[in-house]
């Protein structure tokens, strides 16, 4: 064995030490948590990306590496062709090219951003949900509560600052539970330890949210650049994202005091107008790329669905493949997107890549998801945590729309907005103590409880 044979392994040093320094810089925390921290997650991440193979390997992992092949002899040979014919090929072949040709040096890659989106959800966290002025309007509405059930001098003297007290040590951990969170779940451990583009799309999501919550002039630069290189990978994700943006922003537009009610109005038209252009002719070009990538595809060789790309369901056999786009199937295709593939799929297949998908991911999702609700319901108050909300919501419905196309991968097409789902059912797990909100929790688990008896009937 030659030094050659084993340098692509250098990539983990490299990008791991890029890890601990970005980390050092935006972590609010000492140097020995933030290195312990730090350490155990990327631990976590290297067992993963040697243990992940050894069970799955994706279709995509193997088609990225031989088109990062074909880029990598490109960039050796000067030429100018297949460079450009995917862009995370690109990114592949660029990796190979630096490193050698091995997918370890685009998973090492992928846990350095892994690391880097934790941190800065963690800082967004803390500027939503646990700065001064979300407090005192989180107690300010605790208090009228407890005023109207506490009518006793005595109980309004002594159970509402106890209450606040709680209410604020509560607030301030949210944003800890988030880091902790994005560093340490094991569907995020997974996402970030494969070869794939998901979690590339995901750190764009987070970096653009940053940007944009900023508030300033460096932010919005900061987002668009992301907004763009989001485009780059998934243009048909980037288009919604990018309308849910103009919408946000033309809110804050709104609600500026000196700009007249017309001037808002046009500013709004606007707006609209040009999102929904950019959108037509953006759906129009993916139209015609799909098709000439089906083409290419049938008559290249016809690939096995594997257990995590194409998780089937009971619903599928609700679905109008002859008429794709009827009301019917725009209804059930969230639904299917919800629900499969189911945790129960173990029962029928008991392999070691069901079981691979049932607790990594399922487990951890479900388990999650009337959290994640509760925190959307939550967020509808406040414009910020909206466009987190908002976010998410796009990435599961264009991943529940995948299923009327010709590549039906709902499930991992969810994979970039696991970061964000966690982020919200943080927030929701705060609230859970609510009545109503205990509703949501009980009437989720009688739900699928339900869908996994009809999934193994």
């Amino acid at each position: 064995m030659t030094f050659e044979t084993y340098f692509h392994l250098s990539a983990y040093p490299i990008f791991y030490l890029l890890a601990y320094w970005v980390s050092f810089l935006l972590s609010p925390f000492k140097f020995s948590k933030t290195f312990s921290l730090v350490s155990l997650a990327l631990l976590m991440r290297l067992i993963a990306s040697f243990f992940i193979p050894m069970i799955i390997i994706f279709d995509d992992e193997i088609g990225y590496a031989r088109m990062g092949h074909e880029a990598m002899i490109a960039l050796e040979l000067n030429q100018s062709q297949p460079w450009g014919y995917n862009p995370w090929g690109n990114v592949t072949g660029i990796f190979f090219y630096i490193f050698g040709e091995s997918s370890h040096t685009v998973k090492a890659f992928n846990t350095f951003i892994s690391i880097v989106s934790a941190f800065l959800l963690f800082q967004i966290a803390e500027k939503l949900y646990a700065n001064r002025a979300t407090i005192h309007s989180q107690l300010y509405h605790q208090r009228k509560k407890d005023t109207k059930k506490y009518q006793g001098i005595f109980l309004l003297i002594y159970r509402v600052p106890l209450r606040s007290s709680f209410l604020r040590s509560q607030l301030e951990t949210i944003p800890r539970m988030v880091l902790y969170f994005s560093l340490f779940l094991p569907p995020l451990v997974f996402l970030s330890s494969i070869a794939l583009k998901e979690q590339m799309i995901a750190f764009l999501l987070v970096v653009s949210l940053y940007g944009i919550l900023q508030h300033s002039l460096r932010g919005w630069f900061i987002a668009i650049i992301a907004l763009i290189l989001l485009w780059t990978f998934r243009s048909s994700l980037a288009v919604l994202i990018i309308a849910a943006v103009a919408l946000y922003w033309t809110g804050l537009v709104y609600h500026q005091k000196y700009l007249s009610k017309g001037v808002k109005r046009v500013g709004i038209a606007v707006a609209l107008g040009i999102v929904m252009t950019v959108g037509l002719v953006v759906a129009q070009q993916e139209s015609i790329h799909k098709i000439k990538t089906v083409m290419v595809i049938t008559g290249e060789e016809v690939r096995e669905a594997r257990a995590l790309q194409q998780a089937q369901s009971k619903f599928d056999s609700y679905f109008d493949a002859a008429n794709p786009f009827t009301i019917k199937n725009l209804l059930i295709a969230p639904l299917r997107a919800l629900y499969s593939p189911s945790p129960f799929k173990i029962i029928l297949s008991p392999t070691l890549q069901y079981l691979l998908e049932a607790f990594i991911l399922l487990l951890f999702i479900f388990w999650a998801f009337p959290y994640m609700v509760i925190g959307i319901a939550e967020s509808v108050s406040n414009i910020d945590r909206l466009l987190i909300a908002v976010f998410y919501l796009i990435v599961f419905l264009t991943a529940s729309y995948s299923a009327l196309t010709f590549a039906p991968e709902p499930f991992r097409y969810r994979w970039p907005g696991l970061p964000l789902y966690f982020m919200l059912a943080a927030y929701g797990w705060f609230h859970k103590q609510y009545k109503w909100r205990k509703t949501v929790v009980w009437g989720w688990w009688i739900s699928v409880s339900l869908g996994g008896i009809v999934y193994l009937m």
